[in-house]
């Protein structure tokens, strides 16, 4: 047991030394928020909130419903990978759509950096009655 700890020690100084290093990447964005009525601020319940990478809209879809008081957390979607410096990667981007019965369709874009904070608080979305 001694000799392994050793050596993934020695394999992460190596590593670290050679600019390499296990971080935690975003590879698709998160998103919070909290649906209301435009008109009266009143919560949507049980709204659908849909977060699609942008650019692989087929393999990556979520999707969460509006709690009592118009809130929804639909959570970023991760993985440990080795960082190389120096290294400037694409944004995770991704499409958050809201639709509710009675209320014309929502759509918002979110991007966030590969190495940053994973999550976006899109804060108050209001719903405007109608069709869409």
């Amino acid at each position: 047991m001694k000799r392994l700890v050793t050596a993934i020690g020695f394999l992460f100084a190596a590593l670290s030394a050679a600019g390499c290093f296990p971080y935690h990447f975003t590879l698709v964005p998160g998103a919070t928020g909290r649906v209301v009525d435009s008109h009266a601020g009143t919560p949507i319940r049980q709204g659908l909130v849909t977060l699609t990478d942008r650019y692989r809209p087929d393999d990556h879809v979520s999707t969460a419903r509006t709690s009592a008081d118009g809130r929804f957390e639909i959570p970023a979607k991760q993985m440990w990978s080795l960082f190389i410096t120096p290294f400037d990667p694409a944004p995770a981007t991704a499409v958050v759509s809201f639709q509710a019965d009675g209320y014309a369709d929502v759509e918002k874009r979110i991007s966030v950096t590969v190495m940053g904070p994973a999550m976006t608080d899109l804060g108050t979305i209001p719903m405007t009655r109608g069709t869409q």
